[in-house]
């Protein structure tokens, strides 16, 4: 590689680099990571919502009383979603990529670095995020 090849890619990646560290420290001020406005959690107590599409609440649960929800929709599209008191997890789900399956736990552990992280299945148009109340 020549001097031009390395110093364009430094650039870039010191560019990326910078872009991902705005994001992470703007991110949580803009109000985009915070629970849908027409939830009710319950009182200091974290829980799980669930989503389908990009507004309507399928169902709220509290990780004192875990289930397992199930999902089912027009065409076949089934998710199965697992609420324990430590987290939540896609358990499975019917669309063809299985990406939400092998994002694994949201953990309440985690959550001080994770907090912004949801589960997400593009295919079935269904979001879990975990909200941690401290």
């Amino acid at each position: 590689m020549n001097k031009k090849t390395l110093l364009l890619n430094g650039l870039i990646t010191g560019g990326v680099l910078l872009a991902a560290l705005v994001l992470w420290l703007v991110l949580p001020y803009t109000g985009l990571t915070d629970p849908p406005r027409n939830v009710t959690l319950p009182e200091d107590e974290s829980a799980v919502v669930i989503m389908l599409g990009s507004d309507e609440v399928y169902q709220v649960v509290p990780l004192s009383k875990p289930e397992t929800v199930t999902i089912r929709q027009d065409g076949g599209r089934v998710n199965v979603v697992e609420v324990t008191e430590e987290g939540v997890h896609m358990l499975s789900s019917t669309c063809p990529g299985q990406d939400c399956v092998n994002d694994g736990w949201l953990k309440v552990q985690d959550a001080w670095y994770r907090q912004d992280d949801w589960i997400v299945c593009l295919h079935n148009k269904v979001s879990v995020q975990l909200v941690v109340n401290e």
